[in-house]
């Protein structure tokens, strides 16, 4: 693999050098979906690529290694536990040559154009970090086309497009957003340095919303470029296991505490903790001791969590001093 390779027009000619993209597989306990997965990863037309599959561990690893294996192309990086969604992206992330890193999962099948088009738009525009597209479902209606985030009193989140046909979204021209699904981003890998990975506390759930919330406090921008699409596989039913409940009501804490304005945390806790403790308590809710556990949890790490968000105001503080500063001309 080289670090640069020189892409063509559609007419033949020569373009300037692509940058090298590293494309992040994360993969958990099915092989099936992986290999359409994987296979759609090799037929982009964009070629400049490094191909990581992490896979972490499950009892279908073993056929992870042998799938991976029979793909030359890619490279199997196997974990000895499962490291959830933050640890396994994060180290993906950390193994990444490339200028950009596209994360993706086992279960999402991309279209060939995909990659060309989400880091085109990154090269054309410095000041975007994170680009996405539009997620179907596999009936070809909009899983996610990017989507607008409030840490209000009320946590508020609009789905762009969600169960609408695709070509009833009737957009084409790139958009900003304040939220994009964690396993379809393409990120300016030097950005990782300035402001960090996913947040390791998170483990899974609500990991790309504090990322792009990050994002936006330093002064970049979160975009969806509509004409890159991939195919989200039908996910699984039936009730999530307790130890995920657990990490989605103790991230959906800390992502409050990190970024939400100070006066919305009086009346957020009020509603999200004691109020709705109050409600799973007399209706007898079999998710009370995963909210319990939850909120201790956040009690215990309030210092770090603290800490997380002085970090995220500097980044804050920093983009504004740039902006009332802009460097002068030569």
């Amino acid at each position: 693999m080289t670090e640069r390779s020189l892409e063509r027009d559609e007419g033949g000619g020569e373009l300037e050098a692509a940058p090298l993209v590293s494309i992040v597989i994360l993969s958990y306990n099915r092989p099936k979906e992986l290999a359409s997965a994987l296979d759609s990863v090799l037929a982009q037309t964009y070629q400049n690529t490094e191909v990581l599959v992490i896979d972490n561990r499950s009892p279908a690893s073993g056929e992870v290694a042998e799938l991976v294996r029979s793909r030359p192309r890619a490279a199997l990086i196997a974990n000895t536990e499962n490291l959830g969604f933050t640890g396994g992206m994060n180290q993906g992330l950390a193994l990444a040559r490339g200028k950009y890193v596209h994360l993706t999962e086992d279960d999402i099948t991309m279209h060939p154009e995909c990659v060309r088009y989400l880091v085109n738009h990154l090269e054309a525009n410095e000041d975007v970090a994170l680009a996405s597209g539009v997620m179907l479902n596999p009936d070809e209606t909009v899983r996610c086309a990017g989507g607008i985030v409030r840490l209000d009193s009320i946590y508020r989140s609009e789905i762009i497009g969600a169960g609408r046909s695709f070509d009833a979204l009737e957009r084409t021209v790139p958009y900003d957003v304040s939220y994009v699904p964690g396993a379809f981003i393409c990120v300016r890998k030097s950005l990782l340095a300035d402001i960090g990975a996913f947040n390791d506390d998170f483990y899974m759930y609500f990991e790309d919303t504090e990322l792009c919330a990050r994002v936006l406090k330093a002064g970049y921008k979160v975009r969806v470029i509509p004409n890159a699409h991939v195919l989200h596989a039908e996910p699984p039913t039936g009730d999530a296991p307790d130890y995920v409940t657990f990490h989605r009501y103790k991230n959906f804490l800390a992502m409050y505490l990190i970024h939400a304005d100070l006066k919305v945390l009086p009346e957020f806790v009020l509603r999200s903790v004691v109020l709705a403790g109050v409600r799973n308590i007399a209706s007898k809710s079999p998710h009370l001791r995963q909210q319990v556990a939850a909120w201790k949890w956040a009690a215990r790490h309030l210092p770090k969590l603290l800490e997380e968000r002085k970090r995220v105001k500097h980044l804050s503080a920093r983009h504004a001093s740039r902006r009332s500063n802009p460097p002068a001309r030569a």
